[in-house]
């Protein structure tokens, strides 16, 4: 019995000196940059037979760092497997883990910063698999409100990822963002809009139709986005001013004889 609590004593310790560890490893820029040893400590951190619920979220902040220090031929290698990962243990967090609703809170918040931060680093992999978007647009009506300003994070900085998306994968997207602007979460209709007034030109009829139906929205930031992409950009006011009095003239002349 007693060699029983001293190795749970012992354990503990492992732990709590690990954890430490951990945090002191998130302020050095040389860790991040140490692959593939850093994407060994993140997994082993929220992966680990030994870890609580703290080193996970130590691992998780780890993550975040690396994310954002990591050179890109470093970070290049583990991308694909990083994102991966942090959807499995998403998908695969224990409702029932130490620490309650709190620990759940916090944990499944830094994750989705750490998807935030990836697709802005490695934005490729996000734009070839819409199931990513979807799913961070399912998150922002499924997860608990205190977890939402996360995940709206994540979606507001993978935008970009999916500028270049075309053909059938952006037919998708703007489905997507139609059904998501009827979603009762807010965040989920703000980010529709958000989406829809920087992945589709002003031409496109369905991305204004998004516009039009936030623009009585009872959030005032929804209603807000709503409204910037019902204004004409600037930059095309500044084309049809460069354009001579007499071409637009001559333009009307055809338009009327035809």
């Amino acid at each position: 019995a007693g060699s029983s609590e001293e190795g749970k004593r012992r354990g503990t310790a492992d732990v709590l000196v690990r954890h430490a560890a951990v945090g002191v490893l998130s302020r050095s820029v040389k860790a991040a940059n140490s692959f593939p040893l850093t994407l060994q400590l993140i997994f082993e951190c929220i992966y680990g037979k030994q870890s609580s619920t703290k080193l996970k979220q130590a691992g998780m902040q780890f993550a975040v760092w690396t994310l954002r220090n990591a050179q890109d031929a470093v970070l290049a290698p583990m991308a694909g497997v990083l994102l991966s990962g942090l959807i499995k243990f998403l998908d695969t967090m224990d409702s029932d883990m130490e620490g309650g609703q709190q620990a759940i809170v916090q944990l499944r918040g830094f994750t989705f910063s750490a998807m935030g931060q990836l697709a802005q680093r490695a934005p490729t992999l996000f734009s070839s698999d819409i199931k990513v978007a979807k799913m961070l647009f399912g998150a922002l009506s499924s997860e608990m409100p205190e977890i939402r300003v996360s995940v709206q994070e994540a979606v507001s900085l993978s935008c970009v990822a999916y500028q270049s998306v075309a053909g059938d994968a952006k037919e998708e997207l703007m489905n997507l963002l139609i059904d998501s602007v009827t979603q009762d979460s807010h965040q989920a209709r703000f980010c529709a809009v958000y989406w829809a007034n920087r992945l589709f030109p002003f031409s496109e009829p369905r991305a204004r139709h998004i516009n039009l139906l936030a623009i009585d929205d009872k959030k005032v930031e929804v209603r807000e986005e709503a409204a910037r992409g019902l204004a004409k950009p600037v930059a095309s006011k500044v084309r049809e001013s460069l354009v001579p009095e007499e071409s637009k003239a001559s333009a009307l002349d055809k338009q009327n004889q035809t």
